[in-house]
């Protein structure tokens, strides 16, 4: 229709912004132009009947004053029908009537009471009504409720800035705290868990301007805002933070505002509820106002923090410290508790310095100050610090620290001359001394670490967002709540996600070549090496020549544990050497292994159970340096070297099958698959140690009952409890790892010295595969067999 006016159509059906689009037409003695476009994306095209000639410059004019003329009289028609939809808003309020009926499905469903609503009876059905007014409380809209919990405003009627209020409206002198939510339920929740008077913005958009009108309505007063958390999207994968619009909007609203932001928080990890109203009901009323108080609570202690004088704060602060962790802000030490009470200040700390005299060891010192020196477990030095926004942690010794130290100097200071290396290293040293005198003590963690409500996944990325978990369930988190630390070539994982197009572990068994019978394996492998606290098995991956076993090693390592140099030495490095080059890796490998020395053996069975050891430190006469690593390694090799029986119990033989010409990919195309997969394999893996997390005290009582039993009895109750989840039915992995084992352990023995020397002896002249004498006989026949001279190592030496 080309009449002059804006239309709206939908070319984008099924998106949800059909109504953002538009065109509007002219004509002028036969020449036709049409412009059209969208709304929210910003897109505009014009049509003329001239096809590609372009409009004169009288062309073009006319267009614009049509346009404008179209626009003017468009406001104008809106304007008129806002007022219609005003008057009709009213109508409907005065024929509404007060106490809707406890018994509407929405308040019903919502477990709220609408103390605050009013209803009326609709085509023989109850509708509830929220009214919506605006800064001067004049009614200028209303929210629609029908029974089976449709929303919808009066048509045309205005939305922007409109609110709605749950409780008592506070005089002009309130002083108190006030509540703002986004939605009618939440309002009403909230009022319900704190007894504040909650105002509603109906929509996430409208917070910041209801949250800057009440600032200006009551000065005084302190806002809470209760937000919602959109952390999901709705095929249940994780939304990135800056789709998390409840999060975003909450925080434009506090901006500016001195308000406080309060996010509900589910004991659930994998709680698709996204409110308070949601809160409380999946974890009840008393829960969720336990939690709300909590939150209130550190808001208090905030407001006193910064209104102490310098004296009384200092006289103050180990109070304020058990205050905060009491209420469950966590352990904040003396620097965390200082930069708190600075930034609510508005006070950076970061003064330029007048003196060009001053030593930059005095700047090093008061940078170093304001973060957490502590140690950990072996009274290694850390640092607790914030880089670019982030906090991370680092040895006080290490490069990063030294690194992170000269930038944040040179940052702080303006001062871009390098500092020597003595100063820094001074520097360092100085902190290390007081993280180990006067820090506090935490037990540190690398990879995977545990606390006592969660386990922890650190995936290593630069923003050190992390991964924990519990019997609940999984969740993305911006930090860890215990003390990770990194090696200097870490490579980050995705975020884990599942693809609902990909079952469980399949897309893996696609890009690694081993039996079907042996996938338990695999996967009880990658199951178990998400467990930090108890023994865990290593593997032995053993395959002919070209059956792709480096790739598969490095692929598989990847999932939990991915670096730039997967690989490292074994047998001509000595053990307390490779306990240190481990402390740094979770899942080492070790690739193209021919055999492992006998000490080193001892070393790889250590290592799965954990493998202490101290060292003399370096450039000094008596200090020591203590190591402690406990790691699921993964080696590889043709035949099976994990051979002594210790070890071999110790370990998970998996065989690969040669890959056939017709088959072979090249390491780009299998490695540029495996990156689609990683994100759902590592969300696969994290499902089945919540169940794991859940079932493992049932798993220890079946196994017992079956008379199962091994060594590795530990890691063994931790797969069965998760096995289930990962495709297989309980006890899968232990039957097939029994089996296999049994026969690594001949397979291992054949073509060695020791077993063909036996061989011989029992084939010598008609023996017919038997011989039977004392001890000391069997040895000297063993060395007449041996076609070594004189006795061999690998036999007896003390007759």
């Amino acid at each position: 229709m080309i009449d002059g006016h804006f239309h709206r159509t939908n070319w984008k059906p099924g998106t949800g912004k059909g109504d953002a689009t538009w065109y509007i037409g002219f004509e002028h003695d036969g020449f036709t132009i049409i412009s059209w476009g969208d709304w929210r994306d910003d897109f505009r095209e014009v049509w003329t009947s001239r096809g590609g000639a372009r409009m004169s410059q009288s062309e073009r004019a006319m267009m614009k004053a049509d346009l404008e003329k179209a626009r003017a009289e468009t406001e104008r028609t809106r304007q008129k029908m806002a007022a219609w939809a005003v008057l009709f808003a009213d109508y409907i309020w005065a024929d509404s009537q007060l106490d809707p009926p406890a018994s509407h499905p929405y308040l019903a469903k919502k477990r709220i009471t609408g103390d605050y609503l009013r209803w009326r009876n609709f085509e023989g059905k109850v509708e509830l009504l929220v009214p919506l007014r605006d800064a001067t409380a004049s009614l200028r809209n209303l929210q629609r409720i029908s029974e089976d919990g449709t929303k919808r405003f009066v048509k045309n009627g205005p939305v922007s800035g409109l609110w709605w209020r749950s409780g008592v409206r506070p005089d002009a002198e309130f002083t108190g705290d006030l509540a703002v939510v986004e939605g009618v339920a939440t309002a009403e929740t909230v009022r319900a868990l704190s007894g504040l008077t909650t105002f509603a913005a109906i929509t996430a958009g409208n917070l910041p301007a209801v949250v800057k009108w009440m600032r200006g309505k009551w000065p005084a007063a302190r806002i809470l805002i209760g937000a919602d958390d959109d952390r999901w999207e709705k095929d249940g994968t994780p939304r990135p933070a800056e789709k998390n619009i409840g999060r975003k909007k909450a925080g434009e609203a506090a901006e500016g505002t001195r308000s406080l932001i309060i996010l509900p928080v589910w004991n659930n990890l994998q709680d698709r509820g996204t409110d308070w109203n949601d809160l409380a009901e999946s974890e009840g009323l008393e829960e969720a106002r336990a939690k709300w108080n909590a939150a209130v609570t550190v808001a208090t202690l905030d407001r006193q923090l910064l209104g102490m004088s310098d004296a009384e704060y200092a006289a103050k602060r180990g109070a304020l410290q058990s205050a905060y962790r009491n209420a469950g802000a966590g352990a904040l030490g003396s620097r965390e508790l200082d930069r708190r009470r600075r930034e609510g200040r508005g006070q950076s700390g970061d003064e330029a310095r007048a003196d060009p005299d001053r030593p930059p060891i005095m700047d090093l010192m008061e940078i170093v100050d304001e973060y957490e020196l502590w140690h950990d477990q072996l009274g290694t030095a850390y640092c607790t610090m914030q880089n670019r926004g982030v906090w991370m942690n680092a040895q006080v010794e290490g490069q990063l620290f030294d690194d992170w130290l000269r930038a944040e100097y040179e940052d702080r200071t303006a001062n871009s001359i390098p500092l020597i290396p003595q100063v820094t290293k001074t520097m360092a040293t100085h902190a290390a001394a007081k993280a180990r005198t006067s820090g506090p003590r935490y037990h540190s963690f690398y990879r995977l670490g545990k606390c006592d409500k969660y386990r922890w996944l650190d995936l290593g990325r630069s923003d050190w967002h992390c991964v924990r978990w519990n019997a609940d369930g999984w969740e993305i988190v911006d930090a860890a709540g215990v003390k990770f630390f990194r090696g200097e070539d870490d490579a980050s994982m995705p975020f884990p996600a599942r693809n609902p197009e990909l079952n469980g572990l399949d897309p893996l068994w696609e890009i690694i070549n081993t039996p079907e019978e042996n996938w338990p394996l695999l996967a009880g492998f990658l199951l178990g090496a998400l467990k930090a606290d108890t023994p865990c098995f290593g593997m032995n991956i053993h395959g002919e020549q070209g059956s792709a076993k480096s790739v598969a090693t490095e692929l598989i390592r990847s999932i939990i544990d991915p670096t730039p140099t997967p690989f490292q030495r074994l047998n001509d490095v000595k053990p307390e050497d490779l306990g240190t080059t481990c402390v740094t890796q979770w899942i080492p490998c070790f690739d193209n292994i021919s055999h492992i020395e006998p000490e080193m053996q001892d070393t790889m069975c250590s290592m799965t159970t954990g493998f202490g050891f101290k060292m003399r430190k370096l450039y000094t006469n008596g200090s020591v340096v203590s190591c402690w690593v406990r790691r699921p390694w993964i080696v590889n090799s043709i035949p099976i070297v994990c051979s002594r029986n210790d070890l071999a119990e110790r370990s998970i033989p998996l065989h690969l099958n040669v890959i056939d010409k017709a088959n072979r990919k090249t390491e780009d195309e299998v490695r540029g698959k495996f990156k689609l997969i990683q994100p759902h394999l590592l969300a696969v893996l994290l499902d089945a140690a919540v169940e794991a997390e859940r079932h493992l005290e049932a798993a220890g009582i079946a196994i017992k009952k079956a008379g199962m039993s091994h060594r590795m009895a530990d890691a063994l109750q931790w797969i069965t409890a998760g096995e289930d989840a990962l495709g297989f039915a309980g006890g899968t992995f232990l039957s097939r790892l029994d089996a296999l084992q049994e026969e690594s352990g001949v397979e291992a023995l054949e073509g060695t010295p020791m077993m063909e020397t036996i061989e011989a002896l029992l084939n010598e002249g008609n023996s017919r595969g038997e011989w039977a004498g004392t001890a000391g006989q069997i040895l000297a026949k063993l060395e007449d067999f041996s076609p070594a001279k004189g006795r061999p190592k690998y036999l007896p030496h003390d007759d």
